[in-house]
């Protein structure tokens, strides 16, 4: 496995969390399957961030990408705090886990597409699956410290 094709994986992951918020009819059990999507959503950007895209600003023609993704993902960190503001009882709740859904799924795009494209002009296959494990030993980390605080 290589870098791709872990973050692609995460991606599927908090897709599937997405669809089951969306079609969870309980707003209790929606907000715990929100909770579950929400820490997915940060070990994910966070360890992106620490690791993919820190290594990328440092490569000729990235900076461009990665600050373009880096506002995506304040976007997106915007985005949960609005959702997490608000009940899954309150009629706006719903909705603007469809907003957070849809900035989640146009990062995606952006990400597998361009992002990788570019990528991959500039890292080794050797690099690339280095950064896989880099990313996940870093997310388990992130998971480590979440526990134990």
């Amino acid at each position: 496995m290589d870098i791709y094709e872990y973050i692609i994986k995460d991606h599927h992951a908090i897709s599937d969390l997405f669809e089951k918020v969306l079609n969870e009819k309980e707003p209790k059990a929606r907000n715990e399957i929100f909770g579950k999507l929400k820490n997915e959503l940060s070990l994910h950007a966070h360890s992106e961030q620490e690791t993919f895209y820190k290594t990328l600003e440092t490569l000729d023609g990235m900076k461009r990408d990665v600050k373009h993704a880096f506002k995506e993902h304040e976007e997106i960190e915007a985005a949960l705090h609005e959702v997490t503001s608000l009940s899954p009882w309150d009629t706006a709740w719903l909705p603007k886990v469809k907003a957070l859904k849809k900035i989640v799924d146009h990062h995606v795009k952006e990400e597998e597409g361009k992002i990788f494209t570019d990528a991959k002009k500039v890292l080794s296959d050797a690099e690339a699956k280095e950064l896989e494990i880099e990313m996940k030993n870093y997310k388990a980390l992130l998971k480590k410290r979440e526990i134990t605080a």
